[in-house]
């Protein structure tokens, strides 16, 4: 199994109990925000909608591209990786 260190922001370190990462398993994006949420289950409201998909607001930077939305589900990590999690921004 790949682990990776996934960064939270501060906006959600109140659902991490202020833990700025956590390391975790998985051979995609998709899959380490999975187990990123079963090991510190506040995440879980505040990555994924009700039907199970990544909010939309939700986006990640892995190896300096940002992944969004259902491509998480395929872009593949590496053991040692980092993802760092965002917001993504609306406006004008």
């Amino acid at each position: 199994m790949t682990f990776v260190r996934v960064k939270f922001p501060p906006v959600l370190r109140a659902a991490t109990n202020g833990a700025r990462d956590v390391e975790a398993s998985g051979r995609t994006i998709r899959e380490a925000l999975d187990d990123a949420a079963a090991r510190i289950p506040g995440l879980k409201l505040h990555l994924f909608d009700e039907a199970g998909r990544v909010r939309q607001h939700i986006l990640c930077i892995h190896n300096e591209s940002v992944v969004r939305g259902p491509e998480m589900t395929q872009h593949r990590i590496e053991p040692g990786d980092e993802i760092i999690l965002a917001n993504a921004f609306a406006g004008g």
